[in-house]
């Protein structure tokens, strides 16, 4: 607030635009968005509109038992998602470290599938083993996305995984593939403008073969690709667009495809290809 020369109170707060509003709320927390209401009457209306969606809980914040804690977040995230207007979401973030029912989720994923979510990231602790994501995750408008559930809890991919023309962006940690049976069938990750993709400790039901086949992918991390029976996993690449690829396991054999020439042309001249860290031998 600042005071004219006619000794009248301006809003200097409710001035600014929207956009730089939104921007503002863009790093904060959802209950702390609600909270900034009582500065300037614009903003409470700006608070329900707003493109930018984090919904935090840390288990340090709880002071009433996790119970008790669980049911008020869960409460505040259902209210907020029905009260909220019916605008797109550029990014809905969910990172809790108190159990989740996995129904609940699922509920809060379709509402942000259904307003257009550009950016997703997901944080999150369960009450199950596992979780199936929606089918239509992957089918959606999203281009951002990170899956990264807790050490104990794993999120189920769906069959329509590399469905999405949209996706440039794919950071997944602790996941399970449905595809593979015991013959051992290769894996295919193909997207068509995915540009960065890490896979970490993830889960794949008798896998022999992975096999990534993007042509715009410039940077690539694979950690620890996990078969429950304890075989060498192939991994055959097939990235022309290839710039930083990171590989970190145990044993392996790999198949970089065409990429070969162009990693050996980066050893003696410059080249595009910026980093490779190979955890163990590279075959050609």
């Amino acid at each position: 607030m600042k005071k004219n020369k006619s000794n009248t109170t301006r809003d200097r707060i409710s001035a600014l635009p929207d956009d730089v509003i939104h921007t503002i709320f863009s790093s904060m927390d959802m209950k702390k968005v609600i909270q900034t209401s009582i500065l300037a009457k614009r903003w409470r209306y700006l608070c329900m509109s707003t493109p930018y969606i984090n919904f935090r809980f840390h288990l340090e914040t709880c002071k009433k038992g996790k119970k008790i804690a669980r049911a008020r977040f869960v409460n505040f995230v259902d209210r907020f998602l029905y009260i909220r207007e019916d605008t797109n979401i550029h990014k809905f973030s969910l990172q809790c470290e108190i159990v989740l029912r996995p129904c609940g989720i699922h509920t809060w994923l379709i509402a942000a599938i259904r307003r257009n979510v550009q950016e997703l990231s997901l944080e999150l602790e369960s009450n199950e083993d596992y979780f199936e994501l929606p089918s239509n995750l992957f089918t959606s408008d999203i281009k951002v996305m990170k899956l990264e559930p807790s050490v104990n809890f794993q999120f189920v991919l769906p069959s329509t995984f590399c469905s999405t023309a949209e996706i440039t962006s794919l950071e997944m940690r602790r996941v399970i593939h449905p595809d593979g049976d015991s013959n051992g069938d290769v894996v295919l990750i193909r997207f068509a403008v995915l540009k960065n993709q890490i896979i970490g400790s993830c889960f794949w039901r008798y896998l022999n073969v992975l096999s990534v086949s993007t042509p715009l992918l410039e940077m690539l991390e694979v950690v620890h690709l996990f078969d429950p029976r304890n075989k060498p996993i192939k991994l055959n690449l097939c990235t022309p667009k290839l710039k930083s690829f990171i590989y970190t396991d145990l044993y392996g054999e790999y198949n970089l495809g065409n990429l070969a020439a162009v990693f050996i042309r980066a050893l003696y001249e410059e080249s595009e290809c910026e980093e490779y860290t190979i955890g163990c031998s590279i075959y050609f």
